[in-house]
């Protein structure tokens, strides 16, 4: 995971799952099955990601344990994000945030927060995605996490959602002077987000910085799917995450103009 390695990250927790079935360990399954998921997840497999996220979920909550339980559940909310089902990613994000609260685990309740954020900002609520993100910033922040540069993107999109320009602006100006400053976005959910959101803001401000986002972005992206050695997984990893397919699409409009 650390060494973005996703082939050997999935082959690896294959093998972790196999062996935890022949030891008869259900919460390892239960584990594995998570990683599983998440790992699908990532690579755009989303059918397969779903498949073992449920099963994941099945295990955890035969098993009591409600921290893995709350991980399930925030995937699965991302998923629903992904498959374009914003109803559905609410209800999953809400109940994962009540897990996180109940066991007290704090950074799982940013993520949650985030996921609540983005289905909210999908179905125009507005208002709640712009509390949502503004408490999972704030939460972030407390706890140290980077995350805490998502959820300002969150904001600045749900600016943007509504034509307010100067305010988006507003909200990336942290992650803008971060990453100038020599930061990095490293321990991100997803860093091509925030920097397709920078990429966004920049151009709705006419600004000049937006080509360097969108290079950024995209380099990032074509980086990481070379290092995706199946074809077909590798074709999932650039079309079925909309973020992937904005960036590329951006791009590519960017490329056309410029001849």
């Amino acid at each position: 995971y650390f060494q973005d390695d996703p082939m050997s990250r999935l082959e690896l927790t294959k093998q972790a799952l196999s062996l935890n079935e022949e030891l008869g360990d259900r919460r390892g399954q239960a584990i594995q099955r998570g990683n599983l998921g998440a790992s699908w997840l990532a690579l755009g497999e989303l059918a397969l990601g779903q498949r073992n996220l449920e099963e994941c979920l099945r295990l955890a909550r035969a098993s009591g344990d409600r921290p893995l339980e709350c991980t399930a559940v925030c995937n699965l909310s991302l998923l629903a994000f992904l498959q374009g089902e914003p109803v559905r990613a609410e209800a999953l994000a809400k109940a994962a945030l009540e897990a996180a609260s109940a066991v007290e685990a704090h950074a799982m309740e940013v993520g949650a927060l985030m996921y609540l954020g983005n289905a909210e900002l999908c179905l125009g609520r507005y208002d709640r995605a712009s509390q949502s993100f503004e408490r999972a910033r704030t939460l972030a922040l407390e706890l140290g996490l980077v995350l805490h540069h998502e959820a300002a993107a969150g904001l600045a999109r749900v600016a943007l959602a509504q034509n307010d320009a100067c305010s988006a602006l507003r909200h990336v100006e942290g992650v803008l002077a971060h990453v100038a400053a020599g930061g990095t976005l490293e321990g991100a959910d997803s860093a091509i987000v925030v920097e397709l959101t920078c990429y966004r803001t920049l151009m709705s401000n006419r600004d000049q910085r937006a080509a360097e986002w969108l290079e950024r972005a995209y380099t990032q992206l074509q980086a990481r799917g070379a290092t995706i050695s199946d074809n077909a997984l590798r074709q999932a990893f650039l079309e079925n995450i909309p973020s992937h397919r904005e960036v590329t699409a951006a791009w590519l409009a960017s490329s056309a103009a410029a001849k």
